[in-house]
């Protein structure tokens, strides 16, 4: 699970004229608290755990801008993008459902058989791409370690947790090429260090 703070929002907003929010993975609603400090019209975030999004929801209902929308969000994001009406920041967290649960429902990161629903980055991303705003937004892409091989940041951390059973290719069965092939003709991709799981910012092209 990655961090929204890491990142200086409200650059990102006045340098690419960001005016929605679309998240995966909600979880608690951290990411979504954070959001909510800025000035986007609308902010959407997906979580499959139902009762996660359940919860969320009610948390959030006083802010009509927050809209939770539950369900694998390599499937939904195409609601998601629906409802945007302008350039976007896409925080995209979503995998391993239930696995960074912090209560007896957590579950182990193979207990989701559909590759898909384990990993949604590339069905999201295609998603995205559909959008009209697609080349004046911008994806803040998580856990980077995930999408390379041999890295040890990620071995390290599965042994941490008692998963040291499983490796990358099990988890995952794409790497960074895929995700370079599909943003690199209208986005700059920069890989940065913010925390040990690594991040992808991507950045629309012939912006400063």
């Amino acid at each position: 699970m990655g961090n929204l703070t890491t990142y200086n929002v409200q650059n990102l907003i006045d340098q690419y004229s960001l005016s929605s929010f679309v998240e995966t993975g909600t979880l608690y609603g951290e990411a979504v608290e954070h959001a909510r400090q800025f000035m986007f019209s609308e902010i959407i975030s997906i979580e499959i755990e139902e009762d996660l999004a359940s919860l969320c929801r009610a948390k959030f209902s006083h802010d009509p801008r927050v809209n939770i929308i539950t369900g694998d969000s390599s499937v939904k994001m195409k609601d998601a993008v629906s409802l945007v009406t302008g350039p976007c920041l896409y925080w995209l967290d979503a995998h391993f459902p239930g696995g960074d649960r912090n209560d007896e429902k957590r579950k182990t990161y193979m207990e989701t058989d559909d590759p898909h629903s384990r990993v949604p980055l590339i069905r999201e991303i295609e998603e995205i791409k559909q959008s009209p705003y697609f080349s004046q937004s911008v994806l803040l892409i998580d856990d980077a370690r995930l999408f390379e091989k041999d890295n040890d940041n990620l071995d390290n951390h599965l042994k941490s947790i008692g998963q040291g059973n499983i490796n990358r290719d099990m988890l995952c069965d794409f790497d960074s090429s895929h995700i370079f092939s599909l943003l690199s003709e209208t986005h700059n991709i920069k890989r940065i260090d913010a925390t040990g799981e690594g991040n992808y910012v991507v950045t629309p092209k012939g912006s400063l």
